[in-house]
């Protein structure tokens, strides 16, 4: 039986993992909306990334917490084939 407490966290989660394209996209004052993708915040520094753990299309990334995945998505664009994974 799980306590009251992972219950309730559990429910959080459920919530969350259910209405994320809410929080995302969904009204300004309760979430991301306007969370838009710009080149000039990720892309300057994948180069840095790549260099610094020797990165190549053989390689495979992990963003835990990506959000919308736009780091993912320039990893992919500056090394092809590459395997980017976010959640």
């Amino acid at each position: 039986m799980l306590t009251k407490g992972v219950q309730q966290k559990l429910k959080k989660i459920y919530y969350l993992l259910e209405n994320l394209a809410k929080i995302f996209d969904g009204d300004q004052k309760k979430c991301y909306n306007g969370f838009s993708y710009f080149s000039r915040f990720w892309q300057p520094v994948i180069p840095t990334f790549k260099k610094h753990w020797n990165l190549d299309s053989n390689s495979s990334v992990s963003d835990i917490g990506c959000a919308k995945g736009f780091m993912m998505h320039n990893f992919a664009e500056l090394i092809p084939c590459i395997t980017v994974k976010g959640i």
